[in-house]
This record gives C-alpha cells, sequence and structure tokens, in this order.
C-alpha cells in the first residue's frame, strides 16, 4: 500500500475543495491507497475523525498564510521523515510554488499541482509565481478546463469533481419530512450553499430575492454555508425587511436532504473553478439558475441555466419565478451514472495516475 500526502493549503472544512479530496479518499481502492494530509489552516474536527477512521494520519503544521517560513521548514521536515514518493497539493494560485519546492527541494520524486479555480485574490503574486510553479511540478491535474488554464502553461490532467450519485438522487418521502419539520409546505424555497465570501455573491442573492419575495410572498431564501461576511450578510436581509424570510442554516452535514427540500437552486458566483454543489443539486433533479462566469463543463442536465451578472437583474427575478413550487422533478440518475461526475467513475482516473508513480 502506498501512502499518499494531500497538502491543503486551505481550511479543511465547509469548502469546495475539502468536498471534493474527501470524495476522493472515501471511493478510492485503500487497499492500494492510502492518504495522509499536512493541514497548515483550521480542520473540521468531524473530518479530521473521518480521516482518521478511515486510517489517514493528519499533520497539523504551521499557518501557511501567518507564518509561512515556518509552514515552508515543517512541511519539508514532514515529508523527509515520511518519505512520501508521491504529494498531491490543493489550491487555486501561483502560490502553490511554495509548496511544491519545498517539496522539490525534500526530494519528492512526484510533485502534482491541483487547480481547483479559476481565479484567487491575489493575482499579482499569482502571476509571479505561476510559471516557477510550472516548472518545478512534475504533474498538473484540474478540476476544469477553465481552471486549468488558469494555473498551467502545460499540458495537464482534467479530473472532474465526482459525486456519489445515489447520495444525491431525489427522495420524495425526504422532501416530504424536512418541509414538514422545517414548516415550509406550500413555501417556493429558494436555496444556496456555499461559504459567505466575495466569491458567492451573497449580496446579489439577497437583492434578487428581495424582488421575488415582492412578487410571491411564500418565497423563502435558504442559505446553507458560513464564512467572514456573514454578519454583513445579515445586516443587508435585515435592512430589507427579510429576516422572517431567510433561513440562515450555517454549516449542516445534511446538505443532501436539505436539497431535497429546495424547489430551486441559485448560484450567482463571481468565478468558480467545477463547483461540486451544482453536480449534486443536478443529481438532485434542481432547476439550477447560475451566472455565467461558471464553466459549462458543468451543465450535465438540462436544468441548468446560466444567466449574466452584468445585466439588469430582472432576467434573475423572472427565471427563478418561472420555476413551479409544484415543478416535478426529473429522476437523472442515469444520467448523472453514466457521466464524468460519477466519482466512481473519475476516482478510477486518479488511482491510475498513482499507481502509475509507484
Amino acid at each position: 500500500m502506498e501512502r499518499i500526502l494531500m497538502v491543503m493549503t486551505t481550511d479543511v472544512g465547509f469548502n469546495g475543495i475539502t468536498s471534493v479530496v474527501m470524495n476522493y479518499y472515501r471511493n478510492i481502492n485503500r487497499e492500494k491507497i492510502q492518504f495522509d494530509f499536512a493541514i497548515c489552516e483550521r480542520i473540521n474536527n468531524n473530518i479530521e475523525y473521518e480521516i482518521e477512521k478511515l486510517g489517514g494520519k493528519v499533520f497539523k503544521l504551521p499557518s501557511r498564510k501567518k507564518f509561512t517560513c515556518k509552514y515552508i521548514k515543517a512541511l519539508k521536515q514532514l515529508v523527509k521523515e515520511k518519505k512520501y514518493k508521491i504529494v498531491h497539493v490543493h489550491g487555486n494560485s501561483g502560490t502553490l510554488y511554495l509548496d511544491i519546492h519545498a517539496l522539490k527541494k525534500a526530494g519528492v520524486l512526484i510533485r502534482i499541482a491541483h487547480s481547483h479555480n479559476s481565479t484567487c485574490n491575489h493575482k499579482i503574486i499569482h502571476k509571479l509565481f505561476k510559471n516557477k510553479l510550472n516548472r518545478e511540478m512534475t504533474m498538473g491535474i484540474a478540476c476544469s478546463k477553465l481552471a486549468g488554464d488558469w494555473l498551467f502553461n502545460r499540458d495537464y490532467t482534467i479530473i472532474n469533481n465526482g459525486i456519489d450519485i445515489d447520495k444525491f438522487t431525489f427522495r420524495e418521502n425526504i422532501r416530504n419530512k424536512y418541509r414538514h419539520e422545517m414548516k415550509l409546505e406550500g413555501k417556493f424555497v429558494i436555496g444556496h450553499i456555499g461559504h459567505f465570501s466575495y466569491q458567492k455573491n451573497h449580496e446579489y442573492l439577497i437583492n434578487v430575492f428581495k424582488k421575488v419575495y415582492d412578487k410571491d410572498k411564500e418565497a423563502i431564501l435558504m442559505l446553507i454555508g458560513d464564512g467572514k461576511l456573514r454578519a454583513k450578510i445579515e445586516e443587508q436581509i435585515y435592512e430589507l425587511g427579510l429576516k422572517d424570510n431567510v433561513l440562515l442554516l450555517g454549516k449542516r452535514d445534511d446538505v443532501a436532504e436539505l436539497m431535497q427540500a429546495m424547489d430551486v437552486f441559485v448560484f450567482p458566483s463571481r468565478f468558480e473553478g467545477l463547483p461540486v454543489v451544482l453536480i449534486e443539486t443536478q443529481a438532485a433533479g434542481l432547476k439550477c439558475i447560475i451566472s455565467n462566469n461558471i464553466t459549462k463543463e458543468c451543465k450535465v442536465t438540462d436544468n441548468v441555466k446560466y444567466l449574466d451578472l452584468k445585466k439588469d437583474d430582472t432576467e434573475w427575478v423572472n427565471t427563478i419565478l418561472s420555476v413551479s413550487k409544484n415543478y416535478e422533478r426529473n429522476n437523472v440518475r442515469q444520467r448523472l451514472f453514466s457521466s464524468s461526475f460519477n466519482i466512481k467513475r473519475e476516482i478510477k482516473k486518479l488511482e491510475e495516475i498513482y499507481l502509475s508513480k509507484i
């Protein structure tokens, strides 16, 4: 069995990168391949417990953001001590060079950089390091062409953000149970899942919802997630008089079930790599109204509608309202099952990459 180190350059918790990596880990052949995790920021206790339960080891390093030099030194020491042959680094900018360079100096033979997004918050630093990263990594992996072209200027491999199709397939009994318990019967439930950040564009979503609510008093906005901008969004909700019609659910471990309770999913992100949540919501049979900044690769079913954030938001409002509360959810399981977003298929590609390097 080969132990491979996953280097997580962001928080390990309620976010897209964590979701993707943990989906890999849950489905990979752990008789042949085992993951260990180098954590340099926060980690959710439940995820840490799951990693250890699956046989992985969690190594906590100094903060990459606050103590960069100490982090690099600790990462070098770790890979030397544990003698990892393959290290897989996850992030979204040229700053992955810092990790890849440290791994090269420590003698790691296979250094994989994985691009999970199509932009970042520090574009100047990204440009300074991008070419160096591409010279020193031994392989690039991306979740989409958009994400790959953003980070790499050489050949890379696309591995789609696969999901467990059966976990998200629409179940009417779960929908009825959750809508009853949450007092949502007869309501028009608009859903959103994502951390409260500039990327996810919650302020735009709230303004659109206000106009939807003005036309349909039975409308409810369900927000799942948390983040540094949550207080600002709560203030906006209060000022618009929407506090009784917006559900702020925070971080949840029953997201698949909450999707069943929704009527439509709205996702006005300013940028994305390939958001796994859009594959999940399609698997749940939801109509998805999303920004045209998101890669077309995530459209697996006919339930996805792209809209322009730069135009008047009237189109967003009207499109949302056009989705009936009584919309009959289509069973798209077979289409998703045979697609490249089925984790059972995508994990084989990743296994082949690892095993060919051993």
